[in-house]
């Protein structure tokens, strides 16, 4: 789905305020005008709107792509058992992820407040206006390593579209599960059944 800027703008208003059925309505709409033009599945190119996915699922007249379904195959693959979230606020607050991978028997940690804070600020003033800064990265791997040290992660979820602006697997010797690009070879795989 490619939304303007002004319904995505609206969708983060939305998300926000966890108006979880305005929110579907919004979608659902969206994904029946896709239909009518004569799309064969959809996909939520983002993460956080995931929030709401099993219910826009049952409701959408095609099929949608899930970008859960490519992070949890990718760690299964690598036989990972416990992985780290960063994303925005609302992944890193609300349960799909954690739900998601609970079902695939993946432990997820997601930072302490604070750090989450640290995360959102970075991810709102700084990679959705496309600036990418050596001293964001720095606190970014800093958390990353203090959840190694503490929980004894294997690998990290890049949860939000904008985060492998910042973070790429050389910069980090933990797996580095980057939801943009798995779930980009989801849909090309799909696309070319």
């Amino acid at each position: 789905m490619t939304p303007t800027s002004k319904t995505c703008g609206l969708f983060n208003v939305l998300e926000e305020a966890n108006q979880s059925e305005q929110l579907i309505s919004l979608l659902n709409c969206s994904l029946n005008n896709l239909a009518a033009a004569g799309a064969e599945y959809a996909a939520l190119t983002a993460n956080t709107p995931h929030m709401v996915f099993k219910e826009l699922a049952a409701l959408s007249p095609i099929p949608l792509i899930s970008i859960l379904d490519p992070v949890c195959q990718a760690i299964q693959l690598k036989r990972q058992k416990r992985v780290a979230l960063l994303g925005t606020k609302m992944t890193m607050e609300l349960s799909f992820y954690p739900d998601k991978l609970a079902s695939c028997g993946i432990e997820v940690i997601v930072p302490e407040p604070s750090q989450i804070a640290v995360i959102q600020e970075i991810i709102t003033t700084e990679l959705e206006q496309g600036i990418v800064k050596s001293q964001s990265k720095k606190k970014i791997l800093e958390i990353i390593n203090h959840l190694s040290k503490h929980f004894g992660i294997e690998g990290v979820i890049l949860g939000c579209t904008e985060l492998p602006l910042i973070l790429q697997q050389t910069d980090c010797r933990l797996t580095l599960y980057d939801t943009v690009e798995l779930h980009t070879n989801a849909l090309l795989t799909e696309m070319f059944k």
